[in-house]
């Protein structure tokens, strides 16, 4: 990130500076303001889906 940006994550507000980063979880509505002008790297991660012991009967 280059710049500042107030991102809002479901109901949390996040100001982000210069070097910093956020996790966005998938499924979570969000948004991005603008604070002073800014550039962001955006990486898109799409992991398998996660077998929970419990799932797995053990």
């Amino acid at each position: 990130l280059d710049g500042q940006v107030e991102i809002t994550i479901g109901d949390e507000k996040h100001v982000l500076e210069a070097g910093q980063a956020v996790v966005m979880p998938a499924g979570i509505p969000h948004s991005l303001t603008a604070l002073k002008p800014f550039k962001m790297m955006l990486v898109l991660i799409k992991a398998p889906k996660v077998q929970k012991l419990d799932d797995m009967g053990a």
